[in-house]
């Protein structure tokens, strides 16, 4: 992946905790608004939200999320809703304490970690040269609770902590593999 050199230099110096021409900005965007701004037409909604990073001057992007018409709102998209023009999950996985002890997260296979790169690689050609598309990827906290809901997950760290440990160790490992 080939970076513009201005590019390149404002996220290398900021990570290396000097001043380049200005902090780069990371984002992610979900906003249908700029979304039709500058994606306008655009049938392929990675080739939109690419025109809406390069459009913006956005350096990094962290990923992409959904950006929903006002007339989306109420529909649903199996487990989720559209609400606010973005996408919120309703039904999770785990739904009580005895769920999260049953509970077994898959771990990646080598097939699915090669996929998963492959697919990495490309988006950072689609974002290149203006912006760095990197992996999302992390320590598993948002992974966690996102297979139960906050809610109760705030329950288990105090009456399951064992169990939502064990569940956060396999999606460490995961994302180490990844």
């Amino acid at each position: 992946m080939m970076l513009d050199k201005a590019v390149e230099d404002r996220i290398l110096k900021s990570s290396n905790f000097q001043e380049g021409d200005r902090v780069p900005i990371w984002e992610l965007i979900d906003n249908y608004g700029i979304y039709k701004y500058f994606a306008g037409d655009e049938e392929d909604y990675t080739k939109g939200m690419v025109k809406v990073f390069h459009g913006l001057g956005i350096d990094i992007c962290r990923g992409l999320a959904g950006s929903y018409a006002p007339s989306d709102e109420g529909r649903t998209i199996g487990s989720h809703v559209i609400m606010g023009s973005t996408l919120w999950q309703t039904e999770f996985p785990i739904k009580s304490l005895e769920d999260l002890k049953k509970y077994e997260p898959p771990r990646v296979t080598p097939e699915q970690a090669d996929n998963w790169v492959a697919h990495q690689r490309q988006m950072q050609e689609l974002f290149a040269p203006y912006t760095m598309y990197i992996p999302v990827g992390g320590c598993g906290f948002h992974e966690t609770y996102g297979l139960m809901g906050l809610e109760l997950f705030s329950f288990a760290i105090y009456d399951a902590r064992d169990d939502i440990e064990r569940i956060l160790w396999i999606i460490n490992e995961n994302n180490m593999y990844y």
